[in-house]
C-alpha cells in the first residue's frame, strides 16, 4: 500500500559538478522533477520533496505544477524561513521537516 510519492525534487549541491559541465542538466532535472510531481497528483498521493541548494527552482516547479491543495512535504528543508514561509502559504496541506544540520 503506497501512502506517499516521493522522495523526488532537486538537489544542485550533490549534482554541482554535472550543472558545471553541462547547463542544461538543471533543466532536464526541473523536467524530471515535473514529470515526478505530475504522477503523484494523477495517483492521489501526497509529494515527498527533497531540495537542497535548488529551493527558488523547487518552488517554481510545485508552482507551475502541483495544486494548491495537494499535499507536500518538504522533507529534510535548509533553506531559508522566507522560502519555507512562502512554500506554507502556498501549500496549506504541506508539512515542513527540519533537517538535523539546522
Amino acid at each position: 500500500h503506497c501512502v506517499g510519492w516521493g522522495e523526488c525534487g532537486l538537489d544542485y549541491y550533490r549534482r554541482a559538478s554535472d550543472v558545471e559541465e553541462d547547463p542544461s542538466a538543471r533543466t532536464r532535472m526541473k523536467e524530471v522533477f515535473a514529470r515526478q510531481a505530475h504522477i503523484a497528483i494523477r495517483r492521489g498521493l501526497p509529494l515527498v520533496v527533497h531540495s537542497r541548494d535548488a529551493e527558488e527552482d523547487t518552488l517554481e516547479v510545485l508552482r507551475r505544477i502541483v495544486p494548491r491543495t495537494h499535499p507536500i512535504h518538504l522533507h529534510s528543508f535548509m533553506g531559508s524561513i522566507a522560502t519555507m514561509q512562502e512554500f506554507l502559504q502556498r501549500y496549506p496541506s504541506g508539512c515542513v521537516g527540519i533537517a538535523g544540520a539546522v
